[in-house]
Order: structure tokens, then C-alpha cells, then sequence
């Protein structure tokens, strides 16, 4: 852990800080964590004071009731920065289920969120299968026994290949499996919380969705053209298109 903790929703949540200025909170994606967000932003925000949160069993933030939800992802979030000493409305720079989370949180806690930053977003419903380990990872049963093994075993020699897919048609940074702490998804609560996220996120998607309209901030919609992770025809474009404000 490279930060400090405070209480959330009756855990432990991880703050990585840095900067002073205007806060901006960073939320990661889908099986990262603070660093996957803070690495590559850090260097280049300097006048802002940074405060990156590990979404719960991310990182090194603890695990709560319900947290597929991404209400209940949001209320944690709250928590943890009112705990920090966050005061005042805040701007939100969400990456893939980060900026789900993060309309989330303006949704609920308006009065927090001034602004929100949607990078590679996850953002409305989708159709198609999940991935094969996250539909066996949020299984009751096979899942825990899937989530003590595989990963540890298969992750480190899969990793490879994944970062080369995700970053197509780029290079894969050198050192990024580090700096960002991937192998830290590989530990069996993670990647059982993850799975378990990606399981329910085109139906929480599908309830959060039609709120989009009703939100007036500020807000900037960032992604790759190529991105064939995340479909932008699917999310980047349609939030785009549904929130008022968004550039």
C-alpha cells in the first residue's frame, strides 16, 4: 500500500494522495487499482491535489456487502473521501468501471461532484456474453475454488498477451505491469470481486443509464478510436450524446 486508510461503508478504503490545488479524485477500471490511474496521471497534474481510491477488494481497500452495485460503490467512495477530508465539490476522473462508478457518485451526492472526466467509459447496457472467467468467477460455489487457484497459477503467464491486446494497436509502456500493480488482480478476493462486477455491470448499466440526461455538470467523454475493449459506439458516443454538458 502506498497511501493511507480510512473507515467506508465499515472498511477499510485506500487513498493514495499527491498535489495541493483544487481536488480531483481519479477511480480506476475493472481490475486495477490507484496505481493504474496514478502512474500514468500524476506527472502530468501538478497544481491539483490528486486523491485515488481502491473501489472496494481493488487494491488494497477491503471488501463490503453488495459491492457490485454501483450505488453501493459510489456511497463508498462518499464515505472515503469525507472521511479524508475531501470537503467541497470535486471533480471525478473515472477510467472504464471507474466512470461508472463515478456517474454514479454524481448522481447520488450531486452536491460533491462539480465536474466528471469519462476515460475509455463503461456507461450504458450491453449485449453479448461476459468473459468466460468472470461469468465462472461469480459463481457461488466454483467460483471461490476458481478465484484460490487459477489466477495465481495462469495470471502471471497470460499477462503478457492481455496488455499486448488491451493496448493495440500501441506499445504496452515499459515497466506498466508494475507501476500499476497488475498482478495485485491475481489475489483471489480481487479477482472474485471483480468477476462478480463485470457479472451484474450491463444490468446496473441498465438502471443507471436513463439518469444521464438529468445530469447538468460539466463533463468530458475521453477514448480511443480504436478501442476494442471498451466499444465506443456502445458507451464513449451514447454518454456522450445523453449527458447535457459533455464535451
Amino acid at each position: 500500500a502506498q497511501g493511507r486508510f480510512v473507515p467506508a461503508l465499515g472498511a477499510r478504503a485506500h487513498l493514495w494522495e499527491a498535489g495541493d490545488g483544487p481536488p480531483v479524485v481519479l477511480l480506476h477500471g475493472a481490475s486495477g487499482s490507484v496505481r493504474d490511474v496514478a502512474a500514468p496521471l500524476a506527472a502530468h497534474l501538478a497544481g491539483l491535489r490528486l486523491v485515488a481510491i481502491d473501489r472496494p477488494s481493488h487494491g488494497h481497500s477491503g471488501a463490503v456487502a453488495d459491492h457490485a452495485r454501483l450505488a453501493v460503490q459510489a456511497r463508498f467512495v462518499a464515505e472515503a473521501l469525507a472521511a479524508a477530508g475531501v470537503e467541497g465539490p470535486v471533480t471525478v476522473a473515472g477510467h472504464s468501471w471507474g466512470a461508472a462508478v463515478a456517474l454514479r457518485l454524481a448522481i447520488d451526492f450531486s452536491k460533491r461532484v462539480k465536474a466528471v472526466i469519462a476515460i475509455a467509459p463503461a456507461s450504458h447496457p450491453f449485449d453479448g456474453p461476459v468473459a468466460l472467467h468472470n461469468r465462472l468467477g461469480a459463481l457461488p460455489v466454483l467460483g471461490p475454488a476458481l478465484a484460490w487457484t487459477a489466477p495465481a497459477i495462469l495470471g502471471p503467464l497470460a499477462l503478457g498477451t492481455g496488455l499486448k491486446s488491451a493496448f493495440a494497436p500501441g506499445p504496452v509502456p515499459v515497466d506498466y505491469a508494475e507501476r500499476s500493480g497488475i498482478p495485485l488482480y491475481f489475489r483471489a478476493t480481487t479477482f472474485a470481486a471483480n468477476a462478480r462486477d463485470m457479472a451484474a455491470a450491463s444490468a446496473e448499466l441498465a438502471l443507471q443509464a436513463p439518469h444521464y440526461p438529468a445530469l447538468t455538470l460539466p463533463a468530458a467523454v475521453i477514448s480511443g478510436g480504436g478501442d476494442t475493449v471498451v466499444s465506443n459506439a456502445i458507451h464513449a458516443r451514447a454518454l456522450a450524446r445523453d449527458l447535457p454538458h459533455a464535451q
